[in-house]
């Protein structure tokens, strides 16, 4: 008996001294990795760290967060933020956001509300601890701006995972759905006023290559992961009566630009033209062009009621056959930065 109790003592207090271990190891790897990002451009300021939880979590809180950067023209702040993670499986973690936070974007000054924000993140068991997976989904969500004018989010779902298309390959997934803005934030975001203002449903599932891992060294700052190549499965968009959606692959060039080919489908392709053109994605000396261009393509449809348009994205912008639609969209350049 005296040998049993001897044996429960001592593996209590090797517990015990794990925790402890465990829970400065943490500590100092916060501060650290806080410290680094504020080393460049982005500065991370609190009030106060803490870890609890003792003897089978790592619950970490921090006291009014702020995130700042000149360059991005971006400021976030919160009363707290916190990781909750089982002390015997500490690379299994959920982040835990408050019900308020406030974000800067350049001028503008917003709130962003939630019922409910968390994300659960699982990293590898290596020593720059990479990704594995992430899963983030937000409830009631709403950027209620501080000179007038809110949006609504009714849900909002991120998920990823490694994928098996290439090394450093991740399949993601996204999905919003019921995002509403009123009339006073479509005004500020210079938004058609005759859009309904509003996306019923928005779902990507794609799979992105990036250069590096994402990691620890990403996350702070001291390594660079961008993106190599897109390979998009499915994007799906509503909005008002018109279903967009679209596929392809697209390769990121070193300075930013996109090559590639994405089909987009409309339906009807009446509403969807009339919301392209609505939208200035066509500019008004082509909108006559582009109107007649789907007019013929819609009579090769089988189905009538909808269209599907072979887009190629090169050299900067998007074309449809020998039509100019516009600009393409642009990532960063490629940086390296070494750890």
């Amino acid at each position: 008996m005296r040998l049993l109790l001897v044996i429960v003592i001592s593996l209590g207090a090797a517990w015990g001294s794990f925790w402890v271990w465990g829970a400065r190891a943490l500590e100092q790897a916060v501060v650290r990795g806080l410290a680094d990002l504020s080393a460049g451009d982005m500065m991370a300021e609190y009030d106060a760290l803490a870890v609890r939880g003792f003897p089978n979590r790592f619950d970490l809180t921090l006291e009014r967060p702020r995130l700042r950067s000149e360059t991005l023209g971006f400021a976030w702040q919160a009363p707290f933020f916190q990781t909750l993670a089982l002390s015997y499986r500490p690379n299994s973690v959920i982040a835990v956001w408050p019900h308020d936070q406030t974000l800067e974007l350049g001028q503008n000054r917003f709130t962003l509300r939630s019922k409910d924000l968390r994300a659960s993140v699982t990293l590898g068991v290596a020593a720059n601890l990479p990704l594995d997976h992430m899963v983030l989904v937000g409830q009631e969500l709403a950027l209620v701006a501080d000179n007038g004018g809110q949006a609504d989010l009714a849900n909002m779902r991120f998920a990823t995972r490694p994928g098996l298309a290439a090394v450093n390959s991740h399949d993601i997934g996204f999905e919003i759905a019921d995002l509403r803005f009123d009339r006073a934030l479509r005004a500020q975001l210079g938004l058609p006023f005759d859009w309904a203002g509003g996306v019923d449903r928005l779902r990507v599932d794609a799979t992105l290559v990036f250069d590096a891992p994402l990691d620890r060294f990403v996350m702070a700052g001291t390594q660079n992961a961008q993106i190599q190549a897109i390979t998009l499965r499915e994007a799906s968009l509503r909005l008002g009566d018109v279903d967009f959606s679209a596929n392809g692959a697209l390769t990121v060039l070193s300075d930013g630009g996109l090559d590639g080919t994405l089909t987009l489908a409309a339906r009807p392709w009446q509403s969807g033209r009339d919301l392209i053109v609505a939208l200035g994605l066509v500019g008004p000396k082509d909108a006559a062009q582009f109107s007649r261009m789907m007019e013929v393509m819609a009579g090769l449809s089988p189905d009538p009621s909808a269209i599907e348009l072979p887009l190629r994205l090169k050299d900067g912008v998007i074309r449809l056959g020998p039509l100019v639609l516009g600009p393409a969209p642009r990532l960063a350049p490629r940086v390296s930065v070494g750890r």
